[in-house]
């Protein structure tokens, strides 16, 4: 019946009215954040060099130790001046690899051309935009140190997480050959009896 259907609609739409509503109350929309972060690591607005310095950045994250602040500008200029046609850096890039590009970028003697640049960048790019794949590694954490295996050291934790982020499937996991004859080091763990905790 019509009337069902429209009502149904009328639901939906007050139900996304109010869920905006609450998104709204619960999070600001107003930090600055979120134009310096578009301001700085897209590419093309990074090219146009848009921010004319990194204070704003520095200000923001004031835990974030630059021992050279005067040099982080004159990077931040030196690369808005890159002929990025002549490097082949399009500003279409994705922006991981496109900031990966420039931060390996060296000088005629080989040093990095943007150290300080690279401490600011490196932070902005991990700047977590939820916080769900860190509980799912707390959930991971949980199920790899369980009642029974609580005496886990962290190599051996870290180990087992990594294993389990690379292989999903244990029946189609076909392991390359250096991996077959890796040796595996184990260090005992000082109680004195002589077996090895890996």
């Amino acid at each position: 019946p019509p009337t069902q259907i429209a009502d149904f609609r009328k639901t939906c739409l007050s139900f996304y009215i109010e869920a905006l509503a609450q998104i709204r109350k619960r999070f600001s929309f107003e930090d600055p954040l979120f134009d310096l972060l578009e301001n700085v690591l897209n590419p093309i607005k990074a090219q146009k060099f848009e921010v004319k310095d990194l204070s704003c950045v520095i200000k923001r994250f004031p835990n974030i130790i630059i021992p050279d602040t005067e040099n982080l500008h004159k990077e931040w200029k030196k690369h808005a001046f890159l002929d990025f046609s002549e490097l082949n850096m399009s500003p279409d890039l994705p922006v991981e690899e496109y900031w990966n590009k420039i931060l390996k970028m060296t000088d005629g003697t080989g040093e990095p051309m943007f150290p300080n640049l690279k401490e600011i960048i490196k932070v902005l790019l991990v700047l977590p935009f939820s916080n769900a794949c860190v509980e799912r590694v707390f959930s991971q954490l949980k199920l790899i140190k369980s009642d029974q295996r609580n005496r886990l050291n962290t190599d051996t934790i870290a180990a087992l997480m990594a294993t389990k982020a690379a292989v999903k499937n244990a029946t189609t996991f076909e392991p390359s050959k250096a991996l077959m004859h890796a040796k595996i080091k184990c260090s005992t763990d000082g109680d004195g009896d002589g077996e090895g905790r890996c």
